[in-house]
């Protein structure tokens, strides 16, 4: 799905000065359990013999199906061999070197320098590069008969339609190890109180309908997370697909109270209000066009020029649950930066958790 910003009409509702109710959080330290002694025993525990056994057998079947379609006279495809386990280990491993010095074609990694014979690259002694590229073109970490190629007439009937709980097709492709990698990151690791949720882009060139193109950004092309399931109280709130992402990601946290922290393309009204409900303190920046108070919205059409350096203006909402707070600048005039024609900075923030704030500054 698109990136979706929230869009809700300025708050007109809000509450007396005082009638804050802050959301308590208590501090939390995140927690790190003892890890594997050796580097790959760790390794390993991400990416098990027994997982990429299965990943082998898929391969070859897929590698099998392949073979039997029309192929070009060079194809590689006619010169493949069953993989094994120990085959695809060295493939990732050469993943992980080539992800440690890039090279702008892959050609280049079997490339021989002119004044020796050994290759820049150990690791092509062990593979070669046709065989390297049949591997990277048919690996399959899935079950190739749960995603045939040629879709069925109900799923050509529902392309383009957008399916309530259901991920896109190459997502679930590969949920499974996702699960896994999720599963043993959480063996490890229990977060503390602070969270933040932000969004980034998985890189990937290659061909598929479901990467994303965001030009200015160190990752322009690649795929982007987005709504995995449904979720009541986001259904309740009305709230964005790309709103739900945080949701969706706190429900599968382990039980405990959390402080959010977001940025403009999740944070609204409606989704701190629906977090506090979820027993989740949030903070973050947001858009005028968030549901934050009309007073406000107008505050920040005007840059905050009628409000003195070093104060904040705060107005709770009706229902004591959110404090919405904005000054001009979190800098004192002798040192602020200007800001750039295209600054899209909001200093506009709504809270369900009290802390401390500087001057010129707001915090949740």
């Amino acid at each position: 799905e698109a990136t979706v910003r929230p869009h809700e009409e300025p708050g007109v509702d809000r509450g007396v000065p005082g009638s804050f109710v802050p959301f308590e959080v208590p501090e939390r330290e995140a927690e790190i359990r003892a890890l594997p002694p050796e580097p790959l025993a760790l390794f390993l525990r991400y990416v098990p013999y027994e997982v990429v056994d299965r990943w082998a057998e898929w391969t070859n079947t897929a590698a099998a199906t392949a073979q039997h379609g029309p192929l070009r006279r060079r194809s590689r495809i006619k010169a493949w061999r069953p993989t094994t386990a120990h085959e695809i280990y060295l493939f990732l491993g050469i993943l992980i070197c080539m992800g440690l010095h890039s090279e702008s074609q892959v050609f280049r990694y079997w490339s021989t320098s002119q004044d020796q014979e050994d290759p820049i690259y150990l690791f092509t002694r062990f593979m070669t590069r046709d065989r390297f590229q049949l591997l990277l073109r048919h690996i399959r970490i899935f079950n190739p008969a749960d995603f045939p190629d040629t879709p069925t007439p109900s799923e050509q009937r529902r392309r383009g339609q957008a399916r309530e709980g259901l991920m896109p097709k190459v997502y679930r492709q590969v949920n499974g190890w996702s699960a896994h990698i999720q599963e043993t990151g959480e063996s490890f690791y229990t977060p503390g109180t602070g969270l933040t949720v932000d969004e980034a882009m998985v890189r990937f060139t290659g061909r598929s309908t479901e990467t994303t193109t965001v030009p200015n950004k160190p990752t322009p092309v690649g795929f982007k997370a987005r709504q995995a399931r449904g979720d009541i109280e986001a259904k309740k709130a009305a709230l964005t697909p790309t709103q739900r992402v945080v949701t969706t990601l706190v429900a599968l946290l382990p039980a405990a109270v959390y402080h959010v922290f977001l940025d403009n393309l999740f944070a609204s009204v409606k989704l701190f209000q629906a977090l506090r409900r979820q027993n989740i303190g949030a903070t973050g920046t947001c858009r005028k066009d968030s549901g934050i108070d009309e007073i406000l919205v107008d505050e920040k059409e005007e840059e905050g020029k009628g409000i003195p350096w070093g104060k904040v203006h705060c107005i709770p909402t009706k229902d004591g649950e959110l404090i919405q707070q904005f000054g001009p600048s979190s800098q004192a005039p002798s040192r602020a930066r200007p800001r750039r024609a295209t600054d899209t900075r909001n200093d506009v923030i709504p809270a369900v958790h009290q802390r401390e704030s500087g001057a010129g500054g707001g915090y949740g």
